[in-house]
């Protein structure tokens, strides 16, 4: 992302102008023209419901963005292109304080931030609040959440930014 312009645009597109001038499409694609709705998926083929606020994380080479139509927060990783959900269910309203955020309901989040330790500030304007992610990893830099529901699963990121399910009998579902 370095010396880049990033410009959000509430059709659902992220534009980027580099240091040249030269504008192109960064991420999002209208449903229509065959986007991804989903929580993952690349940022050029995934469905923004307009996009507002953004920031950029240059010590770890993401971008954040405030996908406010649907309430949530994405996180694209510059090296891969990829959009990850980071906070929000996309079901507009207000829980999930100290739980886990993608769990959580936001209502039209406008604004980001960093903190100091470069966890997520999210300016929840339906909610009028503000609320911060947290990012924590185990030393192997892997980050696990425990599933909503009791199916006695794990789901772990990987160093590589996918994601591995794992339940009891062993089996691991990719």
């Amino acid at each position: 992302g370095s010396g880049n312009l990033y410009i959000s645009s509430e059709n659902g597109f992220i534009r980027k102008v580099d240091p040249n001038g030269i504008i192109t499409t960064f991420a999002g694609k209208r449903p229509e023209n065959g986007g991804v709705v989903s929580d993952r998926a690349p940022a050029k083929q995934i469905v923004l419901t307009r996009p507002y606020g953004m920031i950029v994380d240059e010590a770890n080479g993401f971008l954040y963005v405030a996908d406010t139509g649907a309430h949530r927060v994405l996180r694209i990783d510059f090296q891969t292109q990829t959009a990850v959900v980071v906070a929000g269910s996309g079901t507009p309203g207000f829980n999930g304080d100290n739980q886990s955020a993608l769990n959580a309901s936001l209502s039209n989040p406008t604004l980001l931030g960093l903190d100091d330790q470069k966890n997520l500030i999210i300016v929840d304007s339906g909610n009028s609040r503000v609320r911060r992610v947290v990012f924590k990893a185990a030393s192997n830099g892997l980050v696990q959440y425990s599933p909503a529901s009791q199916d006695h699963s794990l789901l772990t990121r990987q160093a590589d930014s996918t994601w591995v399910r794992s339940y009891r009998n062993g089996t691991q579902v990719f």
